[in-house]
């Protein structure tokens, strides 16, 4: 029987920010104080070409050495997850960022050492700072 991983996502409203582009700037400030980089950053509403009318969404990916080091060489599925993905959305004039569940990875690596528990909590306890960040 093949095991299935659902991410998901807590989200909150933004209220730090006036549009996504700020709040895409406070939260990658916020994360490389943090000790995690900005891997990459995707406008996906641009992505969706012309004639798209839903709502903007920004994602982040944040990539951080201590969980690459820490969760890999346990257990190499891992990687599907990572870098870690946060994403910023408008909605109904609402700003709001969704960030993943840290009981995602846990599940993962089904009983984590206490190393690999180390740094589930570290990446729980930045990942509410972020979220703080932005939210107030």
């Amino acid at each position: 029987m093949q095991t299935q991983y659902i991410p998901t996502l807590r989200t909150h409203p933004i209220r730090k920010a006036q549009d996504l582009a700020q709040a895409a700037e406070l939260l990658a400030a916020a994360a490389e104080r943090e000790g995690y980089r900005i891997a990459a950053v995707h406008p996906l509403f641009q992505y969706a070409g012309e004639g798209y009318n839903g709502p903007n969404v920004v994602t982040l990916e944040l990539d951080a050495p201590k969980l690459n080091q820490g969760l890999l060489c346990i257990k190499p599925e891992i990687g599907l997850f990572l870098p870690i993905r946060i994403t910023l959305f408008e909605k109904s004039g609402l700003l709001c960022v969704a960030v993943p569940e840290v009981n995602l990875y846990s599940r993962l690596l089904d009983e984590p050492s206490p190393e690999a528990q180390r740094v589930l909590d570290w990446m729980e306890v930045t990942q509410d700072i972020l979220v703080r960040t932005l939210t107030g």
